[in-house]
């Protein structure tokens, strides 16, 4: 079945003229990195958004914390009065 289907392949493009090889190896590796170059971005922009997020997230749950009291005040609200 691949002998019949190469054949038909072969007869559809006998009428094609010659693509030149170096234009197209030029343009396939100026696509390919542009497309590196898009994913190092998208890459660089989740890890400083994980990060951004992260710093957040400590930056709120330090702020919630409450605030230490002096060992004084303490001891004096256990007195009797």
């Amino acid at each position: 079945m691949h002998d019949s289907l190469r054949t038909l392949f072969d007869r559809a493009l006998v009428d094609e003229p010659p693509q030149p090889p170096g234009e197209l190896a030029r343009e396939a590796m100026a696509s390919g990195r542009r497309l590196r170059g898009r994913r190092r971005m998208l890459a660089g922009g989740g890890a400083a958004g994980v990060a951004t997020a992260l710093v957040a997230v400590i930056a709120m749950s330090a702020a919630r914390t409450p605030a230490p009291v002096p060992a004084d005040a303490g001891a004096m609200a256990m007195r009797p009065a």
